[in-house]
């Protein structure tokens, strides 16, 4: 392989995080992307296995399901904080419960029909 002084291994429109919300379960789930094992393997060949840093995710929600590697208490917040070692680590990924709105809190609007 030729020297080069950049690699770019995501496309600019390359989904890299994603968050979704399930209705139904009353969740949002943060989800990085993962590398195939087979394109792992080939950058692993070419010497590019070089991908390493931490992603930290805070939030004040109940987490229902995470794959981070601490969790630091700061009160009311949580940091969940996953650190990449490799192209070969799995994805992080976050499962939040979502607040629910209680019916009393909405506006009675009966009371401004007089």
């Amino acid at each position: 392989m030729a020297k080069a002084r950049q690699v770019v291994l995501f496309d600019r429109n390359e989904n890299i995080i994603s968050i979704t919300c399930n209705k139904d379960k009353s969740t949002m789930t943060v989800r990085g992307k993962c590398i195939k094992k087979q394109d792992a393997n080939r950058l692993a060949k070419m010497g590019l296995d070089v991908v390493r840093g931490f992603i930290q995710m805070k939030t004040d929600g109940q987490v229902l399901e995470h794959n981070a590697d601490k969790v630091t208490d700061k009160g009311a917040i949580k940091i969940y904080c996953r650190e990449i070692r490799s192209v070969f680590d799995r994805a992080p990924k976050k499962v939040v419960l979502l607040r629910k709105i209680r019916s009393n809190l909405l506006v009675d609007h009966s009371r401004f029909n007089d």
